[in-house]
């Protein structure tokens, strides 16, 4: 069946917290990753003869804005990410009885996303990536906290997903 009734969907808050752990650091990486390509790339535009004024200034000006732009998208992805979730999660039926196994499969998750955060600072930290890196202020302190983040947003889910039994019952 193509679309299913919207009372047969089940919630799974380890599984949206992954992918909202998931697409961040995908998008973290890339963000940094495309700065330094830009930067090079910027770096070629700027020294072509060839080329003319308003192209280079184009080209300047969005590579002084890059670093900004994607580094406000990352945290309105997380944000407007967690938001979606958690209406989500609150027009999802769900049975009490599954919290105690969201909770245990939590600690997976938690395990993961440790090892994403270690992952990318290692990355990041070292080498001349670590330039780019640090243009990036929210992306740095969001990937240097997911841990933290993932806690708080598989905790919230999993509080919306099944509390609301208790609340509006």
């Amino acid at each position: 069946m193509l679309f299913k009734d919207s009372s047969s969907k089940k919630g799974n808050a380890v599984l949206e917290s992954l992918t909202i752990i998931l697409v961040l650091v995908m998008f973290a990486v890339t963000s940094i990753f495309g700065y330094q390509v830009f930067d090079g790339l910027n770096t070629d535009i700027q020294a072509d003869s060839t080329m003319g004024n308003e192209s280079k200034q184009i080209s300047g000006n969005f590579y002084g804005k890059y670093a900004d732009l994607f580094d406000n998208l990352i945290l309105m992805v997380f944000v407007l990410l967690f938001a979606g979730v958690m209406i989500g999660t609150f027009l999802v039926d769900s049975h009490p009885i599954f919290f105690a196994l969201t909770l245990i499969a939590m600690i997976g998750l938690f395990v993961v996303a440790a090892i994403l955060g270690n992952t990318y600072e290692d990355i990041m930290m070292g080498g001349d990536i670590s330039v780019y890196a640090n243009q990036f202020t929210y992306t740095t302190w969001i990937m240097s906290h997911i841990l933290e983040l993932a806690i708080g947003t598989g905790f919230a889910i999993a509080f919306t997903m099944f509390a609301k039994h208790k609340l509006f019952t």
